[in-house]
């Protein structure tokens, strides 16, 4: 029985290291693009939740005179800013902000404040829709035989719309982020 074994050149070996090298540093990269995509991904679903579960308590002002009227908010009195109010808080609650609109949390990928670019409320007055914009802490309302909101949707039902930005940085790029959500209040 012969044994026979072949002796690698110095070369040779080296080509393996190198290639097992390249093998390890794509695998790792693969990883670390699985890792950041599913930390995006769950980034993505918490800010739309935190965003529809905001909307939803801004339209709750006040449910006897929506059961009534059908309306959320009236342009005469302060329904609009306690609407607003409720919107605010229950984003900071569910997204974890402080007074800045910054995440408290340490790691996050948002890394910038979040910024609420247009909050709008469109109350069905049957005949007209009343609209109430909130930007910058001022109201501007005004009444129309229809409309829609800026994503398009059909207004039919009062309706509340919101739309909120910020920025993400992951993997040392940075991406400037914009997510809006629309809630139909309806009796049916």
């Amino acid at each position: 029985m012969v044994k026979y074994s072949k002796k690698l050149k110095k070369s040779e070996g080296n080509i393996n290291l190198m290639f097992s090298y390249m093998l390890l540093s794509i695998v790792s990269l693969l990883i670390a693009f699985s890792i950041n995509n599913n930390k995006i991904s769950i980034m993505n679903n918490k800010v739309e939740d935190s965003l529809v579960a905001a909307n939803l308590a801004s339209a709750t002002v006040d449910l006897e005179k929506y059961a009534t009227d059908g309306i959320i908010a009236n342009i005469e009195d302060e329904d609009i800013i306690q609407s607003y109010n409720s919107f605010v808080k229950a984003l900071k609650h569910n997204l974890g902000l402080d007074n800045n609109f910054k995440i408290k949390k340490e790691g996050s990928i948002i890394s910038s404040k979040i910024n609420i670019d247009k909050f709008i409320i469109y109350s069905d007055l049957k005949n007209n829709i009343q609209v109430s914009e909130v930007s910058n802490g001022n109201i501007n309302s005004y009444t129309v035989k229809s409309i829609k909101t800026p994503n398009g949707k059909d207004i039919k039902d009062t309706t509340i719309y919101a739309k909120i930005s910020f920025k993400v940085s992951t993997m040392g790029l940075d991406f400037n982020v914009s997510k809006d959500n629309v809630v139909v209040v309806t009796e049916k």
